[in-house]
């Protein structure tokens, strides 16, 4: 019922909100309620929302950096500093702000105001630099072959996309490319790879990369 007004039968109420950890404007729920509602909590899939933006017209420079960068999809921290943090609703403000359009400087102050500053450089640089690097798909689709970057930013930015998609599978591939390239930028992705994903050190090909390079390595 709401009220004294019965509901009708095929009727059902829908409820959404924040987590109390999230720091957000949120009421406890109280035990009369707790056991009267089916609890669900919501995830985010950075794959479901990159087959939303390109069903929903999403700028594509937005779209290609999150398949680099899945992670810049959401990254909220509760105790954040910034004025705002990437998430899929600010992705879509920016969208709205570059779309159609060449990413130039002078739009920067908005994107930033939409993700925060962080966020929002390393995108502008992104959309500076990523006609310089290949693509994930194509690096372990020709490990052997693919071209390597010539500038060092270049480098750089290609082992942090790289670490993004590392994983058991396509680590023999990664692995391959990787030893055409200067050993630090393989240190970074290993180090921060196997940091987030432990079971890396199983794959052959990086249990022997870290074995040879156990001095540096374990400094």
């Amino acid at each position: 019922m709401i009220g004294q007004e019965y509901l009708h039968p095929k009727a059902h109420i829908v409820l959404a909100g924040n987590l109390a950890t999230d720091n957000a404007i949120v009421n406890e729920m109280s035990t009369a309620m707790q056991s009267r509602v089916v609890h669900l909590e919501v995830s985010m899939n950075h794959a479901d929302w990159i087959k939303w933006a390109i069903e929903s017209d999403i700028d594509p420079k937005i779209i290609t950096y999150i398949e680099h960068k899945p992670s810049i999809l959401m990254k909220f921290d509760p105790n954040h500093d910034d004025k705002t943090y990437p998430c899929p609703r600010g992705w879509e403000f920016v969208s709205k702000i570059i779309v159609d359009t060449p990413f130039e400087r002078d739009l920067l102050p908005l994107v930033q105001g939409a993700i925060g500053e962080g966020a929002g450089l390393e995108f502008y640089n992104f959309c500076q630099l990523k006609a310089h690097i290949p693509t994930f798909q194509q690096i372990i689709s020709n490990p052997d072959t693919c071209e390597i970057p010539d500038k060092p930013s270049y480098k750089y930015l290609l082992a942090s996309l790289i670490t993004e998609h590392l994983d058991i599978n396509n680590a023999p591939a990664v692995m391959t490319y990787l030893a055409r390239m200067p050993t630090e930028y393989c240190y970074l992705v290993v180090r921060m790879g196997i940091k987030m994903k432990p079971k890396l050190l199983e794959v052959p090909a990086i249990d022997d990369w870290v074995t040879y390079n156990a001095e540096k390595f374990y400094k």
